[in-house]
């Protein structure tokens, strides 16, 4: 209950102030996609924030701009402002306006520079944007960064001016980046914190100890920066000597430093507390002197101290103990009084019923208590990102190409070569950062292989039609269901076949096939029967990308696929069947306030064995888990 001293430590790394070089950032190109989630995801902007928090949804989905995520943004921000603010077509061009100049502009290369005039310009718009802000609650703590980050961009356009007098048209990245050091290293203190009356004497520096004083604290006693030597070479410095400019000595700057430690502890008269952390790599050096000089010193552990409670004469403190609570360690089962929350959903699709029958913790917790990843998420990447994008070549490429039975490779080859810098750039920025050569440029080789035998396999079954992305609705034993089949294909007889499109996990593919647990496939072959109203199940295969081969249990739908026939010789109508019953087993433990938890460190009990006529659940089942921290800890944790 002391008065605050009102300590003020100055940061560059304010909100307000991030916004001035996170905005120019975006001017150079390739355009990464990490700053702009950065820009489209901060607190602050120049863009309303229902604006960048739709524009950050995109930037997630899909990270470019232009693609179809980011024009369905742009759709739905204008829908948005049309229907609940009443915006008139003025309002709504200039908002497409400011999105365009913000995010979508013309962008520069790096080694090139940026037209000072861009600079200067993008400046006065961010200047006039903070003048505005600064004066939106005057009464605000944050006014003061908001001026501050006012004076920032103030000085940095008045720099480029400088510069453009001086007949210089264009600015550097490595240039601009040591403009936005120069003017926004000064940051900006805490704006709600200030010194109260009475409070304790204190300081940030050693130096400052010149009279005797009853009680020293030394707050964070660790390893302190230490006088670094000058940048100039020998020659460098004898010629500013001999211009009457004369550095002090590496040697005389540390002894000045090693004396100013000693001011504290020879001007505490009753008592000095040295607080240290365990964490510390390094000590202070003035530890080792005072250990040698003096003994008799008091050691205490302050967190045990504070956890185990009761009073401290030594410090003049009195704690309360802590009591001590674990983490929730991991269980099979929760168990609720029924199953009312949890009842059923109004449409499943085939993710929502594989973790239902899998991993029924998580269907609980993302369709009923609706827990999902924020806007600060991480961008797609890996075999994530690379298999959205070829999905997406496939599309575009039966979309646009309706004679592709008449492309040979070459023409093909080439619709790829214009297609897919277009495609990077609009929906996976990612693959054009820095270091990311080698990945580009396998997946462009990757995608062209696959693309190539995928066409040659379709003209090999002799398929006519082809619908990607199909979207299909029908019923089972649970209720409505809906899906979308990657690649809906009919022959020349007008046979329907169902390929699933995956870019890799050629042995889960196999092993699926071959134990009959292909549990995708069989939702969407279960759906085009129920709308055909076909007694036969179509045939289904997968098609996985990075090996650029077809699988399937079917040996008449692709004469050139790879068969893996079930090795139980049961059908996927006997998976669908298996799958009911499975169905039905977790639905009445839900009903009953079951949930299971099948993660590492629990064990399977009684209730956890499937009906005889149920799926067969394998031990990796449980590989992805969005929830790990929720599901429980290890007795140590």
């Amino acid at each position: 209950d002391k008065a605050r001293c009102g300590f003020e430590q100055s940061s560059n790394w304010r909100p307000v102030l991030q916004v001035l070089p996170l905005a120019l950032s975006l001017l150079w190109e390739p355009m990464s996609p990490q700053l702009l989630l950065q820009f489209l995801s901060h607190p602050v902007g120049p863009l309303p924030i229902r604006v960048r928090r739709t524009l950050a949804s995109a930037v997630l989905e899909s990270p470019g701009i232009g693609g179809r995520s980011w024009q369905d943004a742009l759709h739905k921000i204008m829908e948005n402002e049309r229907k609940k603010r009443k915006a008139d077509e003025e309002r709504l061009n200039q908002i497409q306006e400011d999105i365009d100049f913000w995010v979508s502009g013309t962008r520069f290369n790096p080694d090139k520079g940026i037209p000072i005039a861009v600079l200067i310009e993008r400046c006065e718009k961010i200047a006039m944007w903070l003048g505005k802000m600064k004066w939106v609650d005057p009464e605000s703590p944050a006014q003061r960064q908001y001026i501050n980050a006012f004076r920032q961009t103030q000085d940095l356009a008045q720099a480029l001016a400088y510069l453009a007098a001086q007949e210089v048209a264009f600015v550097h990245q490595n240039q601009l980046t040591r403009l936005l050091d120069e003017v926004t290293r000064a940051g900006s203190p805490v704006a709600d914190k200030f010194s109260e009356c009475g409070h304790v004497l204190a300081t940030n520096s050693p130096a400052v100890f010149a009279d005797a004083i009853g009680e020293v604290v030394w707050w964070d006693f660790s390893m302190p920066t230490l006088p670094k030597p000058y940048p100039w070479t020998r020659s460098e410095r004898s010629r500013l000597s001999a211009q009457g400019v004369h550095l002090r000595s590496l040697d005389d700057k540390l002894e000045y430093e090693a004396k100013t430690w000693l001011r504290p502890v020879l001007a505490a008269k009753k008592r000095i507390i040295f607080v240290m952390h365990h964490t510390d790599e390094e000590h202070h050096p003035l530890w080792d002197q005072m250990k040698t000089c003096a003994g008799g010193w008091i050691e205490m552990d302050a967190e045990e101290l504070v956890q185990a409670g009761g009073r401290f004469p030594e410090l003049d403190v009195e704690s309360t103990a802590m009591d001590y609570k674990p983490l929730p360690i991991s269980k099979r089962w929760w168990k609720l009084k029924n199953g009312k929350h949890i009842g059923k959903r109004t449409f499943e699709s085939y993710t929502s019923l594989e973790t239902f029958v899998k991993n029924p913790y998580q269907w609980v917790l993302k369709y009923k208590a609706r827990l999902k990843e924020g806007h600060l998420a991480a961008l797609p990447s890996g075999n994530q990102l690379k298999g959205s994008l070829v999905h997406r070549l496939i599309e575009d490429f039966f979309t646009e190409n309706t004679n592709w039975k008449k492309l040979n490779d070459k023409h093909v080859g080439q619709w790829l070569k214009n297609k897919i810098p277009i495609l990077l750039e609009q929906e996976g920025a990612v693959l054009l950062g820095p270091g990311q050569t080698v990945e580009r440029e396998a997946f462009t080789r990757t995608a062209e292989r696959a693309l190539l035998a995928l066409v040659d396999a379709l003209k090999g079954a002799k398929v006519t039609n082809v619908a990607v992305e199909s979207h299909e609705s029908g019923n089972f034993v649970g209720g409505k269901l809906n899906g979308y089949i990657d690649m809906l294909l009919a022959d020349a007889s007008n046979r329907e076949i169902v390929l699933d499109v995956k870019w890799g996990g050629y042995k889960y593919r196999m092993a699926d096939l071959k134990n009959n647990t292909h549990l995708q496939l069989a939702v969407y072959a279960h759906l085009r029967k129920q709308t055909t109203k076909s007694p036969q199940w179509p045939p289904q295969a997968y098609f996985v990308i990075e090996d650029a081969q077809i699988l399937t249990q079917d040996d008449g739908a692709f004469p050139a696929a790879v068969l893996y026939p079930a090795d139980n010789g049961e059908t996927t109508k006997d998976l669908w069947r298996r799958f009911e019953a499975t169905w039905k087993w977790r639905r009445a433990q839900l009903d009953r306030g079951l949930i299971e938890i099948p993660v590492e460190g629990t064990e399977p009990d009684e209730n956890s064995e499937p009906p005889e006529n149920g799926l067969v659940f394998e031990d990796d089942y449980n590989r992805f888990n969005d929830y790990p921290v929720l599901t429980g800890w290890g007795e140590d944790a």
